[in-house]
């Protein structure tokens, strides 16, 4: 058995084997153990792998057995043995016990349609040399990332968007327009990245070059068609187990060690309590605090104490600052919410693999705060009142109007605050409850083009391949599939899960209001924090080239106190970020792993 994680590059329409050596250098942090590649005419692909099972007979690129069809591979398909067994009836041999191949060999007998039948989590490449055709993947929740540019009549597409910058084809440039959601959502939606000229490829959709250069986009995840299921409580309780100990089961499959992180809520200790019924006794987890009152460290101590697990720990402080580069970098953009760098840091010294429960709220109503204020208002409410009320729901983070003319400078001329809500619209003039038109909304928007992308940057920049049993097909379908009282009901979040859960889990879990790793910003680095955007921002790029205002940042400099200290410094944060990701990569263009301070980044010009 081999599942295979790491980084894949390639070209299309060259076979430059110095250029995608350059771009492979760029991602070997995502695969340090073996690198490999492939040439043919016009096309060159490239992967750097992290061995997670079968160690000696998964390396890439791999074909099929007459090598009509390569694959480069970037995931994880936990039905693979199923697959293959289908795959073999129908005539098929196979080479290896890898996933890798079981890939190629259903393209080649189901060709698109294959990729509805994985479960799993992917982005990979396939060459059909008969067709002289490229297709590239990626998952239906967007799991794995995979970037693309069409520039010089070629194709370049990497895990990463800095192997794309890295082949030198492309001059990195701030996408102004993505910069802006960014700084008001956390997240760049949909396609767009913040370098000009890159892309995203959407989750649930392919990409289909031909040698003629028609370039094909399209969506192939099927839509949710599944009628909700008409059963009682305990019916729906009974599926939800079943399809956990599923799901678990096929995540825990590692030839290496693996752990958990462990967050103290109901969706990682669900993860270890139920890894523990199905014998895995000897468990590793993996912790975080920030020094705070509201800090869920102690939680998560004592769900280690009660399930008897090797338990670590590290707490965030203000050093955090002294990696500040490292962490813009993996992350490749002014973003928030990088702690979970340093808990993949400190996992990795001990794990190749470690489960999240990210996902869980998503799918089974975990935003008990706010779905209680959307309960508040009618079905009927029209659609912009619905998007104000949505964006209201997501805390200080969306700057009113007002703010946003003192905050942005003149690079932001042609937005407004109407450019974030429009982007929510397609999301409310749906079918559904108003409830239902949030949860689709959370998913779509801030569960793949944040949590997801954001955790796959900071944990593969330590060669951690984080796994999400949540996100298993069995289990997400079973989600669209309940009513959503199940999940919201009576207040109260997660309510089937914790149903299902009950006598399984200790009361201090159960009964216990959401947190999870979400620390106070100012208590965590106010002081550090402060320090350097004194020292380096008002004479920095962002207000030089007319990003930002001065006078807000020297406000922000001023303040001691505020109404929203908490947001006041979070705009310090995306200020200070924004200066150290553009110094990394528009400045310095350092596309490979950088070796350098903080304080020597911003001192150069």
């Amino acid at each position: 058995m081999y599942f295979n994680l790491c980084g894949i590059t390639g070209i299309f329409g060259t076979n430059d084997q110095h250029i995608i050596k350059k771009m492979t250098d760029s991602v070997t942090h995502r695969g340090p153990d073996e690198v490999g590649y492939f040439h043919d005419d016009r096309i060159s692909l490239g992967h750097a792998r992290l061995s997670i099972i079968d160690l000696h007979t998964g390396s890439q690129p791999m074909f099929n057995e007459n090598k009509n069809f390569v694959v480069v591979y970037n995931g994880e398909i936990y039905n693979y043995q199923e697959l293959k067994s289908e795959l073999e009836k129908k005539g098929h041999n196979f080479s290896t016990s890898s996933d890798t191949e079981v890939i190629v060999h259903a393209y080649e007998e189901y060709g698109i349609e294959s990729f509805n039948m994985f479960n799993g989590m992917f982005a990979f490449a396939i060459w059909d040399s008969k067709k002289k055709e490229l297709i590239l993947a990626r998952d239906s929740h967007g799991i794995k990332p995979l970037y693309f540019s069409e520039v010089n009549k070629k194709l370049l597409f990497a895990s990463e968007a800095k192997a794309i910058l890295n082949s030198q084809d492309i001059e990195p440039e701030v996408n102004i327009e993505s910069l802006y959601y960014m700084l008001n959502l956390r997240y760049i939606p949909y396609e767009q990245t913040i370098f000009k000229n890159i892309q995203r490829l959407a989750a649930g959709h392919f990409l289909r070059a031909k040698s003629n250069g028609q370039l094909e986009i399209r969506k192939y995840k099927r839509e949710n068609t599944h009628n909700l299921l008409e059963i009682t409580e305990n019916q729906a309780s009974t599926k939800l187990n079943n399809a956990l100990l599923s799901s678990i089961k096929r995540h825990l499959i590692s030839d290496v060690p693996l752990g958990f992180y462990l967050s103290g809520g109901i969706d990682s200790t669900t993860l270890v309590a139920i890894s523990k019924e199905l014998g895995h006794k000897k468990l590793t987890t993996f912790s975080m605090g920030f020094g705070e009152e509201r800090d869920e460290l102690q939680t998560a101590k004592q769900v280690s104490e009660y399930f008897e697990t090797d338990h670590k720990e590290i707490i965030i402080d203000g050093a955090i600052m002294k990696e500040f580069p490292s962490m813009i970098w993996c992350a490749e953009g002014p973003k928030r919410n990088l702690w979970h760098y340093y808990l993949a840091k400190l996992a990795r010294k001990h794990v190749k693999v470690v489960l999240s429960g990210l996902g869980c709220d998503e799918f089974f109503g975990g935003y008990d705060f706010r779905y209680k204020q959307i309960m508040n208002y009618k079905d009927d409410l029209p659609t912009q009142e619905k998007v104000k009320t949505y964006i209201n729901t997501q805390g200080r983070d969306i700057l009113s109007e007002n703010e946003m003319n003192d905050f942005f400078g003149k690079q932001f001329k042609n937005f407004s605050k109407r450019s974030v809500s429009n982007l929510f619209i397609p999301f409310f003039n749906t079918n559904g409850s108003f409830l239902q038109q949030v949860v689709e909304a959370d998913k779509e928007m801030k569960m793949t083009n944040e949590f997801l992308l954001v955790d796959d940057a900071v944990s593969m920049a330590h060669g951690l391949e984080v796994r999400v049993p949540f996100l298993d097909n069995e289990l997400t379908s079973l989600s669209q599939q309940l009513p959503m009282n199940y999940k919201f009901h009576n207040n109260e979040g997660k309510f089937i899960l914790k149903k299902t859960m009950t006598n399984r889990l200790p009361d201090f879990v159960l009964k216990k209001s959401k947190q999870g790793f979400n620390p106070d910003p100012v208590l965590v680095y106010k002081k550090e924090l402060h320090e350097y955007a004194k020292q380096y921002l008002l004479d920095g790029i962002g207000i030089s080239q007319g990003f930002f205002t001065k006078d807000f940042v020297t406000k922000l400099l001023s303040q001691e106190t505020s109404d929203h200290f908490r947001t006041h410094y979070n705009k310090l944060w995306d200020i200070f970020a924004f200066e150290t990701w553009y110094k990394l990569f528009i400045v310095r263009k350092e596309f490979t792993k950088p070796n350098i301070s903080l304080d020597k980044l911003l001192m150069d010009s």
